[in-house]
């Protein structure tokens, strides 16, 4: 993951997993660790989980919606935390080639006692080459990060 923030670039990793079941819904899970690039001061951690839906419109083509909840830890003592939904579009262009597109809304606050409320929106473009049907190499971009990495499929688990 990397961040632009003006003139400090802050960089991490993140480890995400999918479970898809019933060839209509999905649970995913995501931890990841952001270093801020400008010191110990801004350095972030934390945790996504969310459970969606992703209908087929054509052979190709999937939209899906997510619910989902993010919590965070970082180390100038705010600890936002948020439940947000997003929709996106996702579709193989080619037998190699998956593009999507979507928009998360987010809410949530920066301390327990709800005074510094917030609400968010973040669109994001990703793209995936598929090497084999298990393997891929993905990047995603949005208003203020960009991510590259690799995709290990496991294939029909359930």
């Amino acid at each position: 993951v990397f961040q632009d923030d003006g003139d400090d670039k802050a960089k991490g990793y993140e480890i995400a997993g999918i479970l898809a079941f019933g060839g209509l819904f999905h649970v995913n899970a995501a931890y990841a660790d952001i270093d801020d690039g400008a010191g110990a001061d801004d350095d972030v951690d934390g945790y996504r989980i969310a459970a969606g839906i992703h209908p087929a419109v054509t052979d190709s083509t999937d939209l899906y919606a997510e619910l989902g909840y993010t919590s965070l830890s970082e180390d100038n003592g705010q600890d936002p935390d948020a439940i947000d939904l997003t929709f996106g579009v996702r579709s193989m262009i080619t037998d190699s080639v998956e593009l999507g597109a979507a928009m998360r809304l987010a809410n949530g606050s920066t301390d327990a006692g709800g005074a510094d409320d917030f609400q968010d929106s973040e669109i994001s473009l990703s793209g995936q080459y598929f090497f084999t049907d298990a393997l891929a190499f993905r990047a995603e971009a949005s208003d203020n990060a960009m991510s590259l990495g690799v995709r290990w499929s496991f294939g029909d688990i359930l």
